[in-house]
């Protein structure tokens, strides 16, 4: 969305971070060793000039080093209003909370995933011995990870955490139309990013029902051309490729073994 706003011309590369685990792939890591999305390659002649791996260097980054409308209030009130919302929603634990709280079929695949992600971590360490300190890193990461998902009682302090926040943003709005004040900013547009995320977990009630002043911002949000832009799905056919890349070379391993063993008892009948 940052990129929208700036007007900055950019080529997205799509990452397949499940089931494929494409950031655990070692052109991946040498690019973010946090082996994370996203990550940002700024180039500038067809050379890369900077490559950046944490969201909030990114969004700073984008306003601060390309021309367009400035996404950073200009007076210091607001720009204090702004870095405050800012390090409040980096402060939030979303990353376990969505795990742990995804409801349905998708909330049992994304839990068990985990223990296919250690997984293909041991076997990329295995493989790539040169970046075994990052695979390391990576596994106690996750190991943490895992824990936290399991923990209801921290699960509800996140939750609880994400509800505080809510609150102060409702009465922050009543007298502005953005967060940081009267023009928007990073900071309404690392949010509505974490309200993605949130709908997509079914809490959207949070705020239609319970906040109208959170209510009427997001829809605001979400009429800006920039969300459009930023967040269009794939379409059915891209994500039936997305798992064909990550099944089909199974699927062939299968059947070129029923071949072999096809082969194999066709030759001993024969010859008897």
């Amino acid at each position: 969305m940052a990129l929208v706003e700036k007007g900055v011309l950019w080529t997205s590369v799509f990452v397949n971070i499940g089931p494929a685990f494409e950031q655990y792939e070692p052109w991946y890591v040498q690019l973010n060793p946090r082996m994370v999305v996203p990550t940002l390659t700024i180039v500038e002649h067809t050379i890369p000039q900077r490559v950046l791996t944490d969201s909030a260097s990114i969004l700073q980054a984008i306003d601060a080093d390309f021309s367009g409308p400035s996404l950073v209030p200009q007076d210091d009130l607001s720009r204090h209003r702004m870095h405050s919302w800012l390090d409040r929603q980096d402060q939030l634990r979303l990353r376990e909370f969505s795990y742990a709280r995804q409801p349905g079929l998708t909330g049992v695949a994304l839990r068990y995933s985990l223990g296919l992600r250690r997984k293909r971590l041991l076997k990329q360490r295995k493989r790539n011995p040169n970046h075994a300190a990052v695979y390391d890193q990576k596994l106690a990461d996750l190991a943490r990870w895992r824990e936290a998902v399991e923990d209801d009682d921290g699960i509800a302090k996140i939750q609880l955490q994400i509800q505080n926040a809510l609150d102060a943003m409702d009465r922050s709005l009543v007298d502005h139309d953005f967060l940081a004040g009267d023009h928007y900013s990073l900071a309404d547009l690392s949010w509505t990013a974490v309200f993605g995320r949130l709908e997509h977990l079914g809490y959207a009630s949070w705020w239609t029902d319970e906040r109208p002043q959170l209510s009427r911002w997001l829809k605001a949000m979400k009429a800006r051309p920039s969300h459009a832009q930023a967040t269009n799905t794939l379409t059915p056919w891209q994500g039936l490729q997305l798992v064909a890349r990550v099944i089909m070379p199974k699927i062939f391993v299968v059947w070129l073994i029923k071949i072999a063993i096809f082969w194999l008892v066709a030759e001993a009948i024969s010859s008897l």
